[in-house]
């Protein structure tokens, strides 16, 4: 064969292997493009005060955003009952497919414009969803004149956007703001996902709590979430803009729930330290929580403690 025709068959080898890998990426991009299409659905749970308040006297709605890889009910079950004794409890579900934080946070408006007989609101946001809390307050706040002030608001170990990287360093949480994940890479997603979920350790699990079960409940809550979903929900804690005093106008007190059990998962000072200087003008409370991050379920005792003095003593300091 002479060498020019070898060549040529060469030259249209590459080029159809190109345009192959070119096609399969469009497919790739196509079918990643409409997986975004399809967010998770906001719900909400309502949940009557226990005990019931006497007739005639002021209600309170608690308004409850999960943490990023939890579905709103289930992760708050160990507290529930203390959270209600506050107050009627609406808890808020994002699903676990694609994470829209504008749109969650539009649907959390709607809803709420909708409730009628309130007297007092008060938001309270578990890891992310203290920065869930923060947006949604902001936006009544601009916009939404016929909804209450909110008083109060009650952070459990929230981020602080531009000082924070408790779970993901923030070179790979800049990364993941460029690189889209589509159904391929979710399918490949489960030994990051098993990264970020932590298993309780048996030292940060109390006595009576079902250690099997805790862990069993662990495992599972990998499963459901996909890459697509964390990387949303990094993306929305890195690029979200940095804590400053005019977001928390209208608030009252701010009451942070701060875990500082010794393991990998507690959070850096200066994390916590910078909302306190965003809001320096409010009755801030620290209550320290001998618990890791949110471990509501590992350590159920330890949180309903926490939350019972967190809000007592906000109640006081308002009195």
């Amino acid at each position: 064969m002479p060498w020019w025709q070898w060549t040529i068959e060469i030259a249209v080898s590459l080029v159809l292997v190109v345009v192959a890998v070119f096609l399969l990426l469009l497919a790739f991009l196509w079918i990643d493009w409409l997986t975004t299409k399809r967010e998770s659905t906001t719900t909400f749970s309502l949940f009557p005060q226990v005990p019931e308040k006497p007739a005639g006297a002021p209600r309170r709605l608690l308004v409850y955003f999960p943490d990023a890889l939890a579905d709103g009910t289930t992760s708050i079950q160990p507290i529930m009952e203390t959270l209600r004794q506050q107050g009627d409890l609406l808890t808020v579900s994002y699903g676990t497919q694609h994470f829209n934080a504008q749109r969650i946070q539009q649907d959390v408006i709607v809803h709420l414009n909708a409730m009628r007989g309130y007297d007092e609101f008060a938001f309270v946001g578990s890891s992310l969803g203290g920065l869930m809390a923060l947006d949604v307050h902001e936006y009544i706040r601009q916009n939404a004149d016929d909804i209450h002030e909110t008083p109060t608001i009650y952070l459990i170990d929230s981020p602080s956007p531009g000082v924070d990287d408790l779970f993901i360093p923030r070179a790979l949480g800049w990364l993941l703001r460029i690189v889209r994940f589509g159904v391929v890479a979710n399918m490949l997603a489960a030994p990051i996902m098993r990264r970020n979920i932590i298993v309780p350790r048996d030292e940060n699990i109390e006595l009576q709590v079902n250690r099997t079960l805790v862990k069993k409940h662990a495992y599972e809550a990998q499963l459901p979430f996909t890459l697509s979903a964390l990387r949303d929900q990094v993306t929305y804690i890195i690029g979200h803009k940095p804590l400053k005093a005019a977001q928390f106008a209208g608030l009252e007190s701010m009451v942070y729930f701060h875990c500082h059990r010794n393991n990998e998962t507690v959070r850096q000072p200066q994390a916590m330290l910078s909302w306190f200087i965003a809001t320096a003008r409010l009755k801030n409370i620290e209550v320290m929580v001998d618990s890791p991050h949110c471990d509501f379920e590992a350590r159920p005792l330890t949180w309903n403690r926490a939350m019972t003095e967190g809000f007592e003593r906000s109640l006081q300091r308002s009195s």
